[in-house]
Formats: C-alpha cells, sequence, structure tokens
C-alpha cells in the first residue's frame, strides 16, 4: 500500500473498510484552546495535519440565529433554544429548551435554511483541497427523533420533586434539562 496516500484516498478507504496506511485524523477544538494555547495547537497541527476538513456552509438563506455561540453573552440556535455563555471560547448553557414538554414535539420549527446550500461553491471548495471534506449543514438530530444513535444526550437538574423534561437541541446534540 502507498504511503502516498492523498487525506481524501485515506478517508475514503477508511470508510470502505480497505485498511488504510493509518487511521484518519481531525483535531476538533473550541476557540478557547486556539486562543489560550496557540503554540501548542500549531505545533499539534503541523506534526499532525487534518485529513477531514469542513466545508464552509455556503447558505443561500442565513439561518436564524442571534448573538454568537462562543461570545459571552445570549446564543439563540437556528432551533431558537437560548444558550447563556459566561466565557469567551467555550459553548454557553441552555437556558431556555426548545422543548418544554415531549407533546409539544409537533411545534418544532425545522431549520430549513441550513439546508439551503450553494452545492456549486461547496463543490467547488471540495474540489479546492486533497482532504476528504465534510459538509456543514443539516438539520439534525430534532428532523428524525427516531435516529436515536445519533443524539449525544445532556441533562440537567434543578431542586423540584417532580421532574419533567425539556430538550434543545445544537447542531447533533440534544439538550434535556430536568425542571
Amino acid at each position: 500500500m502507498s504511503c502516498s496516500m492523498t487525506p481524501r484516498e485515506l478517508v475514503k478507504r477508511s470508510l470502505e473498510l480497505r485498511s488504510p496506511a493509518r487511521i484518519p485524523r481531525q483535531l476538533w477544538l473550541l476557540p478557547w484552546v486556539i486562543d489560550h494555547r496557540p503554540k501548542e495547537v500549531a505545533e499539534i497541527q503541523a506534526r499532525f495535519p487534518d485529513d477531514i476538513v469542513t466545508s464552509p456552509p455556503f447558505y443561500k438563506e442565513t439561518p436564524r440565529t442571534s448573538g454568537e455561540e462562543y461570545v459571552p453573552g445570549i446564543f439563540v440556535d437556528e432551533w431558537g433554544c437560548v444558550f447563556e455563555n459566561r466565557h469567551k471560547g467555550v459553548m454557553g448553557e441552555v437556558k431556555e429548551p426548545l422543548l418544554k414538554d415531549w407533546k409539544d414535539w409537533e411545534t418544532v420549527r425545522v431549520p430549513r435554511e441550513r439546508l439551503s446550500v450553494e452545492a456549486e461553491r461547496v463543490d467547488d471548495f471540495c474540489r479546492s483541497t486533497d482532504r476528504f471534506a465534510l459538509a456543514k449543514t443539516g438539520a439534525r438530530p430534532l428532523s428524525s427523533f427516531s435516529s436515536s444513535e445519533s443524539l449525544r444526550i445532556y441533562f440537567s437538574t434543578s431542586s423540584t420533586s417532580r421532574p419533567s423534561f425539556s430538550a434543545c437541541s445544537s447542531g447533533s446534540t440534544l439538550f434535556i434539562s430536568r425542571r
């Protein structure tokens, strides 16, 4: 097997279960790490470059959000879930979940803007790199509740004697709070 495989070939070979030369890699970092440990991040990235990159979203329609995800303050994601962030560079905490009761799931507005992508621009991005490119789009997980294997669930509790649950989505994470 050739050691001169491109990162894209390496990932493809892995996905096809055809014994790649090594395991593909992608270092996903919160902005906090990049801001506070730039030298270490640069050293790691120089020694172990990513095989996988994410395409810019190239939305035709801008997702409905307010605030900034990794900046102190309030951020409302495209699903309508409200986060409070107290620290720059990390994701905030859910303050107002999307669902206050599971029976309200039919009221969820799927952020269709995340599916309005300029495909030609994404294709151009993919052609511009030898790395395996991921799309930065999609409206998961609430578009398919039955696909529970794709959900990471976080619970938070409050001091109530009778539990009820709330849910909020952010990307591929479902946040649930016990009220």
